[in-house]
């Protein structure tokens, strides 16, 4: 239950109400400890991607009262999730009716449930605004956005339920009916601008990188940050300042834990510091008209291994790839129907036969004689079609 406090739709006895009748003592307990079996374990045998839920509701809770009883539990609830039920990529690891211990990572089962990775996305939301220089909570979203949201949502607006990481995408004709995914897939759709800026008393972080503009007040004067970029295409970000008098201000800008170095930051064409990955940096000074900020995102490739239960691989070993924030799948012809891909590279010499297909943004060949027949292209790119084959787990 969301708690509404002094709303037309809340109050502060509600708070009594739930203490009373809902709050469950031993499991926020279990959860402060970081027991994974809060999360797989509970209530009983049905495990579901669904109790992040809760956390979202104690989070209110913690707001409405400061009370640390709530913020240890959601805290501990974020680690366990972050640390043994999150697949590469953002979506849940754990739904309900299977077995999925702690980092078991299962991925012909039905996990990828795009609900669970909407309330990840919406939790994360609450911790940003909470810890608003805490790098990790945007990175979590942003994660969601481009490799659970974008990738659940088809060609024709229809909205899939499952988002597999191997072939097929979706699991059956249960697929786009109405169901909980759908109706939570159109909630984060219609909040994406929540998440691209937060705005403080001093001045405004940068947190997602998007073609944007954003009007805010400080100190009774209005400032304005038009963004243009083509991200994740391409890495350059500019952004523009337009106000009427000279303004003093802290502008923040996110340098991304998945940077693979640091990243220079230039104002009106002159280099003013350098931000370290999985940081703010913090641009104090007075803004003028037309000031301009410019950056461009230390973009690369990572590469995964995989360390789940997952026995489709026969004592291979399996790696998924990462482009910046972006999650790659392999197609091609010489992907089986079932999503098995072997490619008879070591995991350096991959890394380095990787060339852009030209036209095709963030599409990459395998630069190899026998690898031909397979590109990388962005999960979000996998049409939903149950004949798609594509793994984000090559051999």
């Amino acid at each position: 239950t969301r708690i509404y406090v002094d709303t037309n739709i809340g109050n502060a006895e509600d708070i009594q109400v739930v203490q009373r009748y809902m709050q469950q003592n031993n499991w926020l307990a279990q959860l402060t400890s970081g027991d994974p079996a809060a999360i797989n374990q509970y209530p009983y045998d049905r495990p579901h991607c669904y109790l992040i839920n809760p956390l979202n509701a104690y989070m209110d809770m913690y707001y409405a009262t400061g009370d640390k009883l709530y913020l240890n539990a959601v805290t501990g609830g974020w680690k366990i999730y972050h640390n043994d039920f999150e697949h590469i990529g953002g979506t849940i690891a754990v739904c309900e009716g299977g077995w999925y211990p702690a980092k078991s990572y299962r991925l012909r089962q039905h996990t990828g449930e795009l609900c669970g990775s909407i309330f990840w996305t919406f939790l994360n939301q609450q911790f940003r605004l909470l810890y608003p220089e805490e790098e990790k909570y945007t990175a979590e979203l942003e994660k969601c956005i481009y490799n659970v949201g974008a990738a659940n949502q088809c060609e024709n607006g229809d909205i899939l339920y499952h988002a597999h990481l191997i072939a097929p995408k979706h699991s059956h004709e249960e697929e786009s009916r109405n169901t909980c995914c759908e109706g939570q897939g159109t909630r984060l759709f219609g909040a994406l601008p929540e998440f691209i800026y937060k705005i403080s008393d001093d001045g405004i972080y940068v947190d997602l990188f998007n073609e944007s503009e954003i009007i805010w007040e400080q100190g009774g004067e209005k400032l304005k940050l038009a963004q243009h970029t083509a991200f994740p295409y391409e890495p350059e970000v500019k952004m523009q300042l337009s106000l009427e008098k000279p303004i003093k201000a802290k502008i923040r800008v996110r340098v991304p834990g998945w940077a693979t170095k640091p990243m220079d930051i230039f104002i009106n064409g002159k280099k003013k510091t350098t931000g370290t990955p999985g940081t703010y940096v913090t641009l104090a000074r007075t803004w003028e008209n037309k000031d301009e900020i410019r950056f461009t995102l230390p973009m690369s490739f990572r590469l995964i291994k995989y360390a789940g239960i997952e026995d489709g691989f026969q004592g291979e070993e399996a790696y998924a790839l990462e482009y910046g924030p972006i999650l790659m799948a392999v197609v091609g012809r010489n992907v089986q129907n079932n999503g098995v891909a072997n490619i008879s590279l070591t995991e350096k010499e991959l890394l380095g036969k990787l060339s852009p297909v030209a036209g095709q943004p963030l599409h990459f060949m395998i630069n190899d004689r026998e690898e031909d027949n397979m590109v990388y292209i962005p999960y979000y790119d996998v049409k939903g079609d149950l004949r798609d084959a594509f793994t984000c787990y090559p051999i």
